[in-house]
């Protein structure tokens, strides 16, 4: 999309989007779901957005896109010349590749074995005769013998010849949402509690890859795999070792590094996220905030990365920032952080984005703010400021889930804005709202 939104889920479970710039509500439905328009968690990148229904199921939504998602597939036709049957697949030999093929001949390509990846793909004309290789009138390119040397034209010492088909099939699941495979067919066996996405800044990887994690209620961590602007819906689950105990929420930064808490309140985090192991190969622990040494450590709700930072709220909705990180390896702490610092707000939910900037919810549900001044060097910023929205179709203190994707950061010399203090009454009441959210903010110039 081309301007700067939040996404958001009211208590009845529907989905808007509310843009920043201009202040316009938008409700996110699709007809056919009908009374399954519910939804609870929600987490998005600037192409798509997915999100957990209310029957713990992950759902995906993707963006309409003036370049649609297209794929081609290929297969070659091989043929032999004999004496009996002239070029014919019949003339070939036991040691020959198949009829339909591969380039390399390797594995068994016959048309009617290309599939379509789901019901939201449709194909694009019938298969032709690819005429982008350098062949003949009809085609065929020549040789000796399989595999050999090819060439456009016959020979006299040409024996086999191939020609390459190829067809299209493209994305058409645009602007709805779209149910994704669960882990199981038993959707109650392995039910979602939770999603995130990020990976966009993986150094290395392929342009357009999406990290896609998730965790059930059973205490499943799950990636999946294959997502990606040419494949939003992925290929499959992949089971990621959890650790001893139980995670409860994830988060995952735009560099592929996925944070989490546990049902205890420790925070968690994927070491050894690569291009080569983009499942990372160990989880590591993180100490807990310590808010003063009478009450010891404290027990964390949340946990949002973003590309150079980490932000987390614990469960008295206190701010916490994690200092020390880095993504220059070789550096002690460089994954984890050093320590925690405790910021000034209480808020009920918190995200960070891909261009480092924070957006939180107030514990009322009914303002979401901001921080001012985010930069590379000051990545604390200065200061907690609202973001002013028109009356949506909804109140706003019915909502209880919200997501950020976000152009560009935040204006902090928007006219009329309020700042947050430690003394604004309106954040010494206790937090009434029990689903929390994943956000992002990123910076969709880049």
């Amino acid at each position: 999309m081309g301007t700067s939104h939040l996404w958001v889920i009211d208590r009845d479970g529907r989905v808007f989007l509310f843009s920043l710039r201009d202040k316009s509500w938008r409700q996110i439905s699709t007809p056919k779901l009908g009374s399954r328009n519910c939804f609870k968690r929600i987490s998005a990148v600037e192409q798509c957005a997915w999100s957990i229904s209310a029957s713990q199921q992950p759902y995906v939504f993707v963006h309409a896109t003036e370049l649609p998602i297209r794929v081609k597939v290929e297969t070659y036709e091989n043929q032999r010349w004999g004496i009996v049957n002239g070029w014919s697949h019949k003339s070939m030999i036991f040691s020959d590749r198949w009829e339909w093929s591969s380039k390399d001949g390797k594995v068994h390509l016959p048309k009617e074995s290309f599939q379509l990846p789901s019901v939201e793909w449709i194909w694009e004309g019938d298969w032709y005769i690819d005429r982008g290789v350098d062949a003949d009138n009809d085609g065929w390119q020549y040789a000796l013998d399989f595999p050999r040397t090819y060439h456009p034209k016959k020979g006299k010492t040409s024996c086999v010849r191939r020609r390459l088909w190829s067809r299209y099939y493209r994305f058409d699941g645009y602007d709805r949402w779209i149910k994704v495979p669960g882990v199981t067919d038993d959707p109650v066996k392995q039910p979602f509690q939770d999603i995130a996405i990020g990976g966009t800044a993986i150094p290395g990887q392929d342009p357009g890859y999406l990290a896609v994690w998730a965790v059930t209620f059973h205490g499943k961590v799950i990636y999946r795999s294959g997502v990606s602007e040419k494949c939003p819906e992925g290929d499959k689950w992949i089971e990621i070792p959890s650790p001893q105990v139980s995670i409860t929420q994830l988060s995952v930064s735009p560099s592929g590094v996925v944070w989490g808490v546990t049902w205890e309140g420790v925070a968690v985090v994927r070491a050894g996220v690569t291009y080569y192991q983009p499942t990372g190969t160990a989880w590591e622990k993180v100490e807990s905030p310590i808010a003063s040494p009478e009450v010891g450590p404290c027990q964390l709700l949340q946990v949002s990365a973003g590309l150079n930072s980490v932000w987390a709220l614990t469960k008295d909705g206190q701010v916490w920032f994690r200092k020390g990180l880095s993504r220059t390896n070789g550096q002690e702490n460089a994954l984890n952080g050093s320590r925690w610092v405790e910021m000034v707000g209480k808020f009920s939910l918190i995200t960070v984005g891909l261009n480092d900037q924070v957006f939180a919810l107030s514990t009322l549900g009914d303002h979401i703010y901001f921080r001012t001044d985010v930069t590379p060097d000051e990545l604390v910023g200065r200061t907690w400021k609202v973001v002013h929205m028109s009356r949506p179709l909804i109140s706003c203190s019915e909502a209880s889930s919200l997501d950020t994707v976000s152009s560009e950061g935040s204006s902090s010399s928007e006219a009329n804005e309020s700042v947050f203090t430690e003394s604004d009454d309106s954040y010494s009441l206790q937090t009434h709202l029990q689903s929390s959210i994943q956000h992002r903010v990123l910076d969709l110039a880049k």
